[in-house]
Parts: structure tokens; sequence; C-alpha cells
């Protein structure tokens, strides 16, 4: 659910762009490939695990194991170091993009209702606090947040498909069609997006990993459940407004339950932002050597990674861009 979070804010311009009918088509299909294409890395990931519980090298002293399994270790374990480095260049580019996107999505929508400050003001302030959940151990310790941020997007996707329907069809709707072709492929560079930078870290923390392909899954369903029906309504209510607006807060008017709104999804966008921030702390102490060590070790070792992404904020707009580009 970590990447629905701001996505479902944009997708019903993006959707404007291709058009109604040829985005979902593209939503589905990208949903259907990310669902297969997990599945093949729940099976590398368990056939490495195998072979290292086989050998003797999973698991460490005690019999726990407390190095974090990520994408860039499995692929380097079948397709040798090149791989291995390759792989962890692109992912740790793509996090980093994708964290401090989280940052300006946020301000974004903080601005949307309060334009007492800055975006940018926003977005220090909002990178500053973020630091503390760099804190946050490992992606079990992420359960009950998950639950707190699947609860603002539901809210949310019903308070937008709510004023969509309140609102009614408007005439200025003409067709599904695609608006023109740079504008289908700007579209089809949101609506078919996925990536699974973050989700090997997931993965390992689960009792059974085997079956987070099902849990995978059945996560993006939902998540379609939540972003197709209101994509589609915005376009029909506010066909000529959401063809300006990139964020669907832009078309909305201020009520209290917009406000509600905004703020839980700056929540979301808060635990989403340290569900991608850890595997980069994860590479972080394994390079420094402290991924072994106990909490009170691992966790104030990682506050200079963490400083590090919230300074990166201040040049976000490149490292969005090639996050999005990959």
């Amino acid at each position: 659910m970590a990447q629905i979070g701001q996505v479902m804010l944009v997708w019903p311009h993006q959707m404007y762009l291709t058009g109604i009918t040829a985005g979902v088509i593209l939503m589905v299909a990208s949903g259907w490939f990310n669902i297969w294409s997990m599945w093949i890395l729940v099976i590398f990931y368990m056939e490495r695990k195998n072979k290292m519980i086989k050998e003797g090298t999973w698991w460490e002293e005690g019999g726990v194991r407390r190095t974090v399994s990520q994408l860039h270790e499995v692929m380097g374990f079948f397709g040798g170091k090149w791989l291995q480095v390759i792989t962890q260049f692109l992912v740790g580019l793509s996090l980093l993009g994708t964290c401090i996107a989280q940052v300006v999505a946020s301000s974004g929508n903080l601005y949307s209702i309060d334009k007492s400050h800055s975006k940018r003001t926003y977005e220090l302030a909002f990178g500053a606090a973020l630091v503390c959940f760099s804190f946050v151990p490992t992606f079990r310790h992420f359960r009950m947040l998950n639950v707190i941020g699947l609860i603002g997007t539901t809210f949310t996707e019903w308070y937008i498909f709510g004023a969509a329907i309140n609102h009614g069809i408007q005439p200025g709707y003409q067709n599904g069609s695609p608006r023109g072709l740079e504008n289908f492929f700007i579209g089809v560079a949101t609506l078919a997006s996925g990536g699974h930078s973050n989700c090997l870290e997931m993965m390992d923390s689960m009792q059974d990993a085997g079956k987070y392909d099902w849990a995978f899954g059945l996560g993006f369903m939902y998540s379609y459940v939540l972003t197709v029906p209101h994509s589609i309504a915005i376009n029909l209510a506010f066909p000529t407004e959401i063809a300006h607006q990139d964020n669907v807060y832009g078309v909305l008017p201020i009520t209290a339950v917009k406000k509600a709104s905004v703020w839980m999804m700056i929540f979301h966008q808060f635990i989403a932002w340290s569900l991608y921030v850890n595997p980069l702390l994860y590479m972080w102490e394994k390079a420094i050597h402290t991924h072994k060590k106990p909490y009170w070790i691992r966790l104030p070792s990682r506050l200079p990674a963490g400083q590090s992404c919230k300074i990166q904020c201040k040049i976000h707009g490149l490292l969005v861009l090639v996050a999005l580009t990959i």
C-alpha cells in the first residue's frame, strides 16, 4: 500500500491524459505484470534461502538471523557480482527518489489547504520530522502503522468518489480517447508504473515468506478497488478542472472532510517514506558493519543516512525525475 499513497491523488489527471478506456487497461495490465514478476521474485528468494539453509549460512550466531535479505543480494546470488552491483545502484537511486517524492507530495497536499507557508518550507519541516522514522527497526514494526495508513487511503478514496458523485457528470466530458500521443505516454509513465524496490525486505520479515506473492497480489487488487472508481468518477465530474490539476485535491473545495483527508494522506506518506527508506538504511548498516549488532547500536548508526535523505530534499527535482524514469 506504500505505492498507492500519492499516485491515487494523481491518477485521475493521468487517466485524463490517456483516456479512461486506455487508462483502465493500462492499470489492469501493469497490475497483473507486477503480480507475475513478484511471483518470480518469491521463487528466487525461496531458492536462495533454501540453499543457504542447506549450506549452513542462513542462520547466524544463536540460531537467529539479523541480516535482512535485499533484492540486489538475491539477484547477485543467481547472476553474479556485476548484476548485484547494478541492481543495488538502480534500487538505491529509485528508493532515494521515491523517499523524496513522499516529502514533496506531503508538502503539496498541505499547501492545498493551507497557503500560509511556501511548499519549500513545508518540505523542510516534513524532512526534519521524517528523520525520526529512521529509528523504526524492521518492517515487522510497521504493522500497526500500515493499518492506520490503510484507513487513511480508504477514507480518502470514499471522500473523492463521494465528492465526484455528488457533483455529477458534467457536459465538458467528451470521450475516453487519449489527449494526443505525448500526453498519452506521460500518462502511461504513471498509470503503468510499479516496482519491487522494497518488496524483498517485506518478504524477508514474514514468518512464511513463500506466501508473499499472495499477499502482494491481494494488496494490489485492493489498491485498484481504491483507485480505479474515483479516477473514472473525477474525470466524469470534473473534466475541465482535472485537465489542469495534476493533484485531485486541486479540483475539490476546501471542507472539513478534505482537511481530514489531507492529514490522513500526509501521515500515510510519512509511513511510505519510512517503508522506502528502510532498505537504504539496511544498505548503510551493511556498509558500516552494524547490521548484526544490537538495536542500541544499529539504530543510532542510521542517523547519517537518514540525515542525508533529508538534505536531498533540497535537490529533489532531478532525483524524482530519475526515479520515475527508472
